[in-house]
């Protein structure tokens, strides 16, 4: 995770290693990135590359872009649902009536 982003709590950044298939040596080495918001139970892919690609792994600015762009989606998703729950419990209860 590039040491100058900061996320919330609730994110663990996480990475798994893999053996990618039809490659031989070093190359076969997979990475797969991604995010877990624990609160929420949700996991978003944030890279998956080979290490002939990125023999460390991506760029910290290209990775710090969009890990910041997944966790704001996510905010933005959650605001939308309550929003929607909101609407849902006015209406029935207006029905109520």
């Amino acid at each position: 995770m590039p040491g100058s982003l900061s996320k919330p709590e609730e994110w663990e950044f996480r990475k798994y290693y893999f053996d990618m298939p039809n490659l031989q040596g070093a190359a076969r080495q997979g990475r797969l990135m991604y995010l877990v918001d624990r609160t929420q139970s949700v996991i978003k892919l944030t890279w998956i590359y080979t290490h002939s690609e990125f023999p460390k792994r991506p760029p910290d600015k290209n990775l710090k872009q969009l890990l910041a762009e997944l966790m704001e989606s996510q905010q933005q998703q959650e605001e939308n649902v309550s929003e929607s729950n909101d609407d849902d419990d006015e209406s029935t209860s207006s029905n109520d009536r």
